[in-house]
């Protein structure tokens, strides 16, 4: 519930971390370019991760900020939601080990024979 003065420029961001506390990547909305601007009330954010983009292993979103005018956190919770990622085992692919990467995005790939001639 934001409570401020109408018409302020708000952004949600957030911090996560794997398991390693290693920064994965910071999300927020003032990465858009379009700054929003809000009245007193309920305030609803959704940020939706692409599909298939991190390994496997624990995650936390270690910071939750509100953020007015770009710059002046009004709103910061630690550790305020934590998630497993299970990997598959047909996308292992016979690899047993630790995993390698936080992530692991769908790359567009080409491959093609060159004949040489």
């Amino acid at each position: 519930m934001y409570t401020g003065k109408d018409h302020t420029n708000l952004d949600v961001t957030f911090h996560l971390v794997d398991e390693y506390s290693n920064l994965v990547f910071v999300g927020s909305s003032g990465f858009n370019g379009n700054p929003e601007y809000f009245n007193n009330g309920i305030i609803k954010a959704i940020c939706e991760i692409p599909a298939d983009l991190m390994n496997h292993g624990a995650f936390t979103v270690s910071k939750l900020l509100l953020i007015r005018n770009r710059g002046v956190i009004i709103y910061s919770i630690s550790d305020s939601i934590s998630f497993d990622i299970i990997t598959s085992p047909m996308d292992a692919f016979g690899w047993m080990g630790k995993k390698e990467g936080v992530v692991k995005p769908k790359l567009n790939w080409q491959l093609s024979h060159d004949s040489g001639n």
